[in-house]
């Protein structure tokens, strides 16, 4: 085998190595939690979880939602499935797609939304509990990077902690200064026609 031969089989191997390394480093889940309590009851808080409207005050650089299927009960009761197309931008002006689903929904309780795009699957999930009249809201992140985001984790930035503990801030300021309500729009996390039992 030749010097030339030599190099490239090195060069070769060493670069598969490190492809493997970032793929498994890559693959790691993450989980982020935050807890805050809000001057308000649980039924106030959850349109704000919900509604376009109101996300849009509260959700770092969301810009627009579509719904694409309603909501449904399964046949243990559950309620969830509802699929809607969300776009977020960040700081830079770049913008992401977001394949979301609800998998689960509570009025006035919990909602968790899986999200998916190439390179990443996110889930948020929300669950709000009454306590002397006031909201806990426990607002936790699941991620997981997927596709080619597995190979460049570790060149991103994602500060889901400090996210979603912003988030959990400017919700809380928007719901406790008893905003006046947006106009109506439809909600995008539940199916209006849908009535509680």
């Amino acid at each position: 085998m030749n010097l030339s031969t030599r190099i490239f089989l090195s060069l070769t191997i060493v670069l598969l190595v490190v492809a493997a390394g970032l793929w498994i480093i890559g693959g790691k889940k993450n989980e982020y939690a935050t807890e805050t309590t809000i001057n308000a009851s649980p039924e106030s808080v959850f349109p704000y979880l919900t509604q376009a409207g109101h996300m849009k005050k509260w959700v770092s650089g969301l810009t627009n939602v579509e719904d694409l299927t309603p909501l449904k009960e399964n046949d243990n009761g559950v309620r969830g499935g509802k699929k809607t197309l969300r776009v977020v931008k960040d700081d830079e002006g770049n913008q992401t797609r977001y394949d979301d689903e609800v998998i689960r929904f509570e009025d006035g309780k919990a909602v968790s939304v899986q999200s998916t795009n190439s390179s990443e699957k996110v889930t948020r999930i929300f669950q709000l509990d009454l306590n002397e009249g006031k909201t806990v809201l426990n607002y936790r992140v699941k991620t997981e990077n997927a596709g080619i985001g597995r190979m460049t984790a570790v060149f991103q930035k994602n500060d889901y902690g400090s996210q979603i503990e912003s988030e959990a801030r400017k919700l809380k300021e928007l719901v406790e200064a008893n905003e006046p309500e947006p106009a109506p729009v439809e909600p995008i996390y539940q199916n209006p026609s849908f009535e509680s039992p």
